[in-house]
């Protein structure tokens, strides 16, 4: 299969694999930039020997290509965008068992051409499996098979090679961030500048990415054709050439590559709409556009998702009903990383059920359509306002002052290192200060749902009351109101 798969990625793809020759008695984790749907392939076709690839289990469900899949490289699927506990347990086993394990750990490939988010977790995923690492390199997939164009180019000079190799020992000296920035650095470097890519066709549907005209800032204007992308409402149009950058007559265009475009977009949008109806859609950003908010405007769950790991984000307006996952997904994701980003559920559910499952889920508000575009307004400004007042600089009761810039705590005018946690539930009580706030309510707020018991808790209260207590006078600050919660007095 190797030399078959070898001359059809030359001839129709132009691509080229560096082989690498492995030590028979070592198993590898491997590492790789997901920049196309062939990855796998292009990946496997440096190594002799069978990898074993972490793929999500979407793409093990399309029958015969997924056959052809299953023998070729082995994959140990996925549920994607979860920590799926059942995967991580095959790659130790099969780590154990002497097989090399081979993942995308961006998860999602790139439609910018610019590595995805990744965190800490991979480093303890890498640890956990205790294996030499390989960091390998696809450079050019992203012009090959963009994840926002419909068909495939051909490229001259796309290469997959071996970027680095981390022994064990190697890995051990090295501090967890170091190893992050390493893996950061080696697998986002920039497409070479002398590539090229031929297609007659090669920015048709970038407007699946590119949605803000530059030049008169309209939203889902631009249109695509052959090499070009024009704006229908202003003279904008500029040429996407071979080597991936942009090209245009107009003074005022100064982006060269999609992921400039795309970064700009970012800062220009900031409110964040998901919904999958067009006509629903339109409605709300017009009006929100009218009223001078920023608005990004997406269409499915795992887009929405995304953008809010990657973006600072004011409120969420949510429908339930997304063609690829259901909105819950969205609620419960968002809060797993961001407990007080506010959420509006606009949906067509009308139901009871509907309405308890997503507010406890961590929604802040929950509207039915058809709805008045006043309402949405009224309830987006409350929970808007709800956010700002709760962006106190300085609060000070009795002796004891918080510095919210900062994120510092002071007792008796003497700086009190208090951990990330301890800082979040003393910050909670300080907000609500006279009212007794719920045990799983202190819970849910900084924890999530199931990150924390009572018990738990407990124990981060008793070194609160301890830190604080080093001042006489703020002994009695938080009280316990047995079987219900907790409660900051106001202190003269």
């Amino acid at each position: 299969m190797r030399p078959i798969f070898s001359f059809l990625f030359w001839k129709k793809y132009g691509y080229k694999a560096e082989n690498y020759k492995l030590d028979r008695k070592q198993n590898y984790l491997i590492i790789c930039n997901h920049s196309c749907s062939l990855d796998p392939f292009m990946l496997g076709k440096s190594f002799f020997r069978p990898i074993y690839f972490v793929a999500s289990d979407d793409l093990l469900k399309n029958g015969f290509i997924s056959k052809i899949m299953k023998h070729t490289v082995a994959p140990i699927p996925i549920r994607k965008g979860t920590m799926d506990i059942s995967s991580i347990r095959n790659c130790i086993s099969i780590a154990k068992e002497g097989g090399t394990i081979g993942i995308f750990p961006e998860g999602n490939r790139t439609y910018s051409g610019e590595i995805s988010y990744l965190g800490i977790n991979l480093v303890k995923f890498i640890r956990k499996l205790d294996l030499p690492l390989i960091i390998y390199h696809i450079d050019g997939g992203y012009g090959l098979d963009p994840r926002w164009g419909k068909k495939s180019r051909r490229g001259k000079g796309s290469r997959g090679y071996v970027q680095r190799v981390l022994s064990k020992e190697e890995l051990c000296s090295l501090k967890d961030e170091e190893l992050l920035k390493i893996i950061n650095t080696n697998l986002s470097q920039e497409i070479s500048p002398s590539l090229r890519f031929k297609s007659k066709e090669k920015a048709e549907y970038l407007e699946r990415v590119l949605f803000v005209c530059p030049k008169c800032h309209a939203l889902e204007t631009l249109v695509s054709e052959k090499n070009a992308i024009r704006c229908k409402c202003c003279s904008l149009e500029a040429t996407y050439e071979e080597d991936l950058s942009f090209s245009s007559n107009e003074p005022s265009f100064k982006f060269k590559k999609v992921s400039e475009w795309m970064n700009y977009q970012k800062e220009y949008l900031k409110n964040l709409v998901i919904e999958d109806d067009k006509a629903t859609l339109n409605k709300i950003k017009n009006q929100l556009k009218e009223l001078n908010y920023k608005v990004a405007c997406v269409m499915t769950a795992q887009e929405g998702v995304d953008y809010c790991i990657k973006n600072i984000v004011d409120l969420i307006l949510l429908d339930l009903g997304l063609p690829d996952k259901d909105g819950m997904y969205v609620i419960e994701t968002v809060r797993s990383f961001n407990n007080t980003l506010p959420i509006i559920v606009v949906s067509g559910r009308t139901t009871t059920e509907s309405k308890v499952l997503a507010l406890d889920a961590g929604a802040n508000d929950y509207m039915t359509k058809p709805f008045s575009m006043d309402e949405l307004l009224a309830r987006i400004r409350k929970e808007l306002r709800n956010t700002y007042t709760e962006e106190k600089h300085l609060f000070i009761n009795g002796n004891l002052t918080i510095d919210y810039d900062a994120k510092t705590i002071f007792v008796n005018g003497v700086e009190v290192h208090f951990t990330n946690f301890e800082f979040k539930i003393v910050t909670l009580l300080a907000n609500n200060l006279g009212k007794t706030l719920a045990y799983d309510y202190i819970i849910n707020h900084v924890w999530g749902k199931d990150g924390q018991d009572q018990n738990g808790l407990r124990v981060f209260m008793a070194g609160i009351r301890k830190k604080i207590s080093r001042d006489p006078k703020s002994a009695k600050l938080i009280r316990t109101d047995i079987g219900s919660g907790y409660r900051m007095n106001k202190i003269n």
